[in-house]
Parts: C-alpha cells; structure tokens; sequence
C-alpha cells in the first residue's frame, strides 16, 4: 500500500519545473507573473538535474511531468530549497555531499541559491523543514507500487508446505 504523499501548490510546481526537463512536450498553465518566476527556476532545475545527472545518473529519480505522487529525491531537493531559503548551510551541505563529489558542490549550491532567491523575491512559501522532513521519512518507508499482480499462494495446499515447517528452518 501507498501512502500518499500531499503537497501543497507551490511544491508541486516546483517538482514539475524538476520534472519539465524530462518530459518536455507537456505544458502547465500558470498566470502571467508566476511564469516568469517559475521559468527561471525550471532553468536552474535543469541544471541541477544536468550536474547531477553528469556524476551520477542513478541519483535522479523523477515522475513524469503531472504525477501527483513525489520520489524521495524530489522530496529531499524540496528539503534542501527550503533549508537553503532558511540559511541552514550545515543541511543543504549534507544533502549536496551525499550527491555531489567535493568539486561539484560550490556549484550545486550556487544554482540552489538562484533557486532560494528567486522564491524568496517573489514572497513564496515552502512547507517548514519539519513537515518536508517527515514526507521524506514517509517516501523512504513507503514500498514501491507493483505494476504486476501478485499470486496468493495458500500455504496448506502447497505440496512443498507440507516438508517446510517450523523445525526445518533450524
């Protein structure tokens, strides 16, 4: 089962500016002001994502463009913009030093400031660290969907149960 993951408007664009670099025939509508803002940030995502990507690409891991579901790296890229827009030097460092080797992270951050100042200009607001902190928690419990179906095996009828019981597995 899945726990789904809610996120308010603003986490969602900024998870679709994340993703537009994946699925860019796709298109979200925003008004005039908000797109101005939120271009430049699918651009700094982009090269975020384009860093990231060059020295791990198994690190990315996104949904396509309108899934409402998050990843836990797209939850812990919202964590690390939110520290990053609260000063918290010490945790943004932690979360680009688990991705980046030491030579990318001046850089990581560098975009992730672009980021931080152009969401603070426009007088946005992120979750608090304390509320992104337990969806990332979530997203890191929760087990993947299953896209097969799964067979119910009844345990007494198996011709191998009757040779496995509890003694055997000692």
């Amino acid at each position: 089962m899945m726990t789904p993951i809610t996120l308010d408007a603003l986490e969602t664009l900024i998870i679709q500016a994340m993703r537009r670099h994946i699925d860019v025939g796709s298109d979200v509508w925003l008004p005039a002001e908000s797109k101005v803002t939120f271009d430049k940030i699918e651009t700094y995502m982009q090269l975020f994502i384009d860093l990231l990507r060059g020295q791990d690409p198994f690190a990315v891991k996104l949904k396509p463009l309108l899934d409402p579901k998050a990843t836990l790296f797209e939850m812990q890229l919202l964590y690390a913009i939110s520290e990053k827009r609260r000063g918290n030097h010490k945790a943004v460092s932690e979360v680009l030093n688990w991705w980046f080797p030491q030579a990318n992270v001046p850089e990581a951050q560098e975009i992730l400031c672009g980021v931080a100042t152009l969401l603070n200009k426009a007088g946005v607001k992120l979750h608090t660290s304390k509320q992104l902190k337990e969806k990332m928690l979530v997203a890191s419990v929760t087990r993947p969907e299953q896209h097969y179906s799964s067979n119910y095996v009844n345990r007494d009828q198996h011709p191998v149960s009757k040779y496995l019981t509890a003694e055997t597995f000692h």
